[in-house]
């Protein structure tokens, strides 16, 4: 008797979970440029482009507002000091050594008629 009712419980509880997993509702179905449409709005690949796109056109308003050329200068200067012994004279001494470099350096960019930046 036991092992009866046991069977039943069993028997129940496998009959929920197999009604639980019926859905009432169904997906809708797709078209297939409803596919398509989902495909390149989701695609990575496709979204990585449209975002590069959108990238070179700021780069290429930002290119047409800069008007002016850039510019950038620079100066070094360097000195160095050194003390020296010389043992059989028994003297000592100072010697020095100076060096100075300059740099200048412009840039300009250049919008052909097609879009193209140089």
């Amino acid at each position: 008797m036991k092992f009866k009712i046991i069977l039943i419980i069993i028997f129940l509880n496998i009959s929920f979970v197999f009604k639980a997993q019926e859905n009432d509702t169904l997906p809708e179905k797709w078209s297939f440029s409803d596919c398509v449409e989902y495909a390149l709005t989701q695609n990575v690949q496709v979204r990585q482009s449209i975002l590069t796109n959108l990238s070179n056109k700021v780069d290429k308003e930002q290119a047409v507002a800069q008007k002016l050329p850039s510019v950038n200068a620079s100066v070094r200067q360097n000195f160095s000091w050194s003390k020296s012994d010389n043992s059989i004279s028994d003297e000592s001494g100072f010697s020095g050594s100076n060096s100075t470099s300059f740099g200048v350096n412009s840039s300009i960019t250049i919008i052909m008629e097609t879009g193209l930046i140089i």
